[in-house]
């Protein structure tokens, strides 16, 4: 397990810093696809650059940390959960759905 100081959450969202102007209803429903499909990974597509938003659960993402064996998996943290669809809930939520 990923070590974290004294809680351990049941999910991560994860925004990266290029970013920066992320729309917060663009969070808020792919959250709400996560939690209604119980996905351990899930992503929002067909969004311009820059509105990026990926949810996982803490149990996937250290599953994730522990099996990828490249560098690139290791360092970009979630593409071993696209690349291995075969070991994850994978859901998205696609820009012009609800």
């Amino acid at each position: 397990m990923i070590p974290f100081p004294k809680h351990r959450p049941d999910h991560i969202v994860r925004m990266t810093a290029d970013c920066p102007m992320i729309d917060s209803e663009i969070i808020d429903h792919t959250i709400d696809r996560h939690l209604e499909g119980q996905y351990d990974y899930t992503r929002n597509i067909g969004f311009p650059d820059g509105l990026d938003v990926e949810v996982m659960t803490y149990p996937a993402l250290c599953k994730a940390w522990e099996e990828a064996g490249s560098s690139y998996e290791r360092e970009h943290v979630t593409p071993y959960f696209y690349y291995h669809p075969e070991l994850f809930r994978v859901g998205a939520y696609e820009n012009g759905t609800t």
